[in-house]
């Protein structure tokens, strides 16, 4: 999709027109501050993660921004539709979530009624442990070490749920003598301007617990 740099519509398979369109409904329902065409801007924060001296240049910053907005694309009869050429996708937000629903869907098929999942920190459960007792999720603590494990500040019952976390504590870097994280709002393109460093969400869907968690 994203070497697909053209307005013409481009085919594409059945699940991804289905993720896409779940995001792109996500992002309508948070004005943009989960937004799957933030690739410009992730691709910023990744290199100055890995050359921090290189900094952020404010121009740079800028000119992603507007190649940024989820209005810029569709799905339309099985195609994708970009209104800009040069427009990219990045679903790093929800991918993992819609991932976790497309297997907890094909183990309830195949009559399996309790499972707990867990890709890239996003969990998802279905019943009970063998026990009668529920599953039992922890929340870190954005304080603890993680070199020395991940230290939960919570721990919550889950049963039929999903529940994901998003937070800057474990992707910053020091950037022109600041702190810059991979957690950015995508309708300024910078780091949001508050003391809040972890959100989590409680859903049905692990998709949409996934890319609320990043909206919050």
């Amino acid at each position: 999709v994203n070497a697909h740099v053209s307005t013409e519509p481009m085919a594409v398979s059945d699940r991804f027109a289905d993720v896409l369109e779940q995001a792109l409904v996500i992002a309508a329902a948070t004005d943009g501050a989960y937004d799957p065409t933030l690739k410009p801007l992730s691709d910023l924060y990744r290199r100055a993660k890995q050359n921090p001296d290189l900094g952020l240049m404010d121009e740079e910053l800028q000119k992603a921004n507007e190649r940024v907005g989820y209005r810029m694309i569709s799905v339309e009869g099985g195609k994708l539709v970009k209104q800009r050429p040069d427009l990219e996708i990045d679903l790093d937000g929800i991918v993992a979530g819609a991932a976790a629903d497309a297997i907890a869907a094909k183990f309830t098929e195949l009559g399996i009624a309790s499972f707990y999942l867990e890709i890239t920190g996003e969990v998802l459960c279905r019943g009970v442990k063998p026990n009668g007792e529920p599953w039992r999720i922890g929340v870190v603590d954005p304080a603890s070490d993680s070199s020395s494990g991940q230290t939960p500040i919570v721990t919550l019952p889950l049963r039929d749920g999903a529940l994901c976390s998003s937070g800057d504590y474990r992707n910053a870097v020091i950037v022109g003598g600041r702190v810059v994280h991979h957690i950015f709002d995508p309708r300024t393109g910078r780091n949001p301007e508050h003391a809040l460093v972890s959100v989590s969400v409680i859903a049905e869907s692990c998709a949409v617990a996934d890319a609320l968690g990043t909206a919050l």
